[in-house]
């Protein structure tokens, strides 16, 4: 639910703020093309690694500290290119823990896990949705919204200490 709530809040920030640092639509395709590919190639790198490797929480906890650090890093953003390095290290980030994520609630041998997963994340998408639309009516400033995502990043990655590694490990060749 706090990833969902984290991308929910600023997938609708970030074309408006590629649109005013870069003045070109051209730009704002690029930027977000970067960053579903990066988060693409994230997704099967370290999903593949999760199950060679079995090392589902660590990439999990890492995920999450990542994507906490990588969207903090967006108030940094001062024109096209640095958005554009910022967005692609948030696809990379996002892409760590998702794979080992969706494993570990599956590991349980059966779908409960995975169902709440499915099920808080779309809760999530309402909340961050929700939360983005305050930011704007409230304040206007978009550097907010990647705050108060970088948080609910670093919440999940708190609460991700808790979690044990499960003993189930996947061999790939």
């Amino acid at each position: 639910m706090l990833e969902n709530s984290s991308l929910g809040s600023v997938s609708i920030f970030v074309p408006i703020l590629a649109n005013m640092l870069t003045n070109s639509y051209l730009m704002v395709g690029v930027i977000a093309s970067a960053y579903g590919l990066a988060q693409a190639l994230s997704y099967v790198y370290f999903g593949r690694q999760s199950d060679k490797h079995g090392n589902m929480v660590m990439l999990v906890r890492l995920g999450f500290l990542t994507s906490a650090v990588s969207f903090y890093m967006h108030v940094l953003a001062y024109d096209g290119i640095t958005l554009l390095l910022l967005r692609v290290s948030a696809g990379i980030a996002t892409g760590i823990y998702a794979g080992a994520l969706l494993s570990l609630a599956h590991s349980k041998g059966n779908n409960s896990g995975l169902a709440g997963v499915t099920s808080f994340g779309s809760l999530g998408w309402l909340i961050g949705s929700l939360s983005s639309g305050i930011i704007q009516y409230t304040s206007n400033n978009y550097n907010l919204a990647f705050i108060s995502a970088g948080s609910m990043f670093l919440l999940g990655f708190i609460l991700s200490i808790g979690l044990r590694q499960v003993i189930t490990i996947i061999r790939l060749a």
